[in-house]
């Protein structure tokens, strides 16, 4: 009997402004791997990774096909910077009338300026749709690429490089992944860095959630209901913060409505923190026992990670090794790692 390449379709869910900057670093990679115009070789290795088990295809309303991640991205209002909370694919030129009859007044604010990592990927897009219509023109043999990532200098994947270290506030700085407009989640309840209100209490987030419900289960219902063989969910959530409330609810939801599919649950926790006073020190410690608590509880299978010494308390730095230099973002590899032999093909026969 052989088995049957099915997609066995998995839904990412990232609850959290450093699940995000991990989750855009593991999608990034996601990206990078894909093979536009394989040579022969290539397209036997090309064949044992399944990239449809995370991206599906779409279409836009002006005929454009997309690649976009299966993915949940939950943040709070004013952690986007430039990113669009619909993104960018789904651009629908319209003017809206203003049905009113008194004097009105605009006000307007500067748009932030882009950095070179992502005025450059803008560029190389624009080039890239332009090849797409040049080739539909001239109508080009078929099977010929037009889009060559890995061997142009571009800039992007040439020998410039750019020090995002030093030049970015929020993940959606250095994503080079167009999202689907259903993807990105804002809760308008907090604002992202606020210095007036903060999310920094498990309950917090068990009240976000019954508060917003309807919204994440409109986009989770979107992304599920056109799998055909969904295989389960996998949760970036971070644990340290009122994320850890909101990620427990939604791991509860799952657990209740999909009971027959898989949940991997990822708490991830950076290694520094902003404030390091006594109280917020307590905070963190009784949010990482109660998300670890109740996320166990209704995960399949639970998976911490995070390059700090100890997760529990605020911390001096990440982990020391003697003979090996990394960056804090090099947390983003244990997640491929644990998460790479879901993508692999099925391709072996049962006898």
């Amino acid at each position: 009997m052989a088995v049957a390449n099915q997609g066995k379709e998995i839904v990412t869910l990232q609850i959290g402004h450093y699940s995000n900057f991990v989750g855009t670093h593991w999608w990034n990679l996601q990206e990078a791997s894909f093979i536009y115009s394989p040579s022969e070789s290539e397209r036997e290795d090309y064949k044992e990774v399944n990239h449809d088990v995370l991206f599906r295809e779409g279409i836009t309303l002006t005929g454009q096909q997309t690649y976009t991640p299966r993915l949940v991205s939950i943040d709070l209002k004013g952690s986007l910077n430039t990113l669009r909370q619909e993104g960018s694919l789904y651009d629908i030129a319209s003017s809206d009338d203003i049905r009113w009859a008194g004097d009105v007044t605009l006000h307007q604010s500067s748009a932030t300026k882009k950095n070179k990592f992502l005025e450059d990927l803008e560029t190389r897009d624009c080039t890239d749709v332009k090849r797409l219509k040049l080739k539909d023109n001239e109508d080009e043999k078929e099977g010929q690429a037009c889009v060559s990532y890995g061997g142009e200098k571009d800039g992007v994947f040439g020998p410039r490089l750019y020090d995002l270290d030093n030049c970015i506030d929020v993940w959606s700085d250095f994503s080079r992944v167009h999202l689907h407009r259903k993807s990105v989640f804002l809760a308008q309840q907090y604002q992202h860095n606020s210095d007036i209100e903060f999310f920094d209490v498990f309950g917090q987030g068990r009240q976000l959630f019954h508060a917003t419900i309807g919204e994440v289960e409109e986009r989770l219902r979107f992304f599920t209901e056109e799998c055909d063989n969904l295989q389960g969910f996998q949760l970036l959530v971070d644990q340290y913060n009122g994320f850890g409330g909101l990620g427990a609810e939604i791991a509860q939801y799952l657990q209740d409505d999909y009971s027959h599919k898989a949940i991997l649950t990822l708490p991830v926790s950076p290694t520094l923190y902003q404030n390091n006073s006594i109280y917020y020190d307590t905070c963190r410690t009784v949010n990482n026992v109660l998300s670890m608590s109740n996320l166990a509880n209704h995960s399949s299978l639970v998976v911490p990670m995070s390059l700090a010494p100890g997760s529990w308390k605020g911390s001096s730095g990440a982990v020391s090794f003697p003979h090996l230099t990394y960056k804090v973002c090099s947390i983003f590899g244990l997640f491929e790692t644990n998460f790479k032999y879901s993508k692999i093909t099925l391709s072996n026969k049962i006898r």
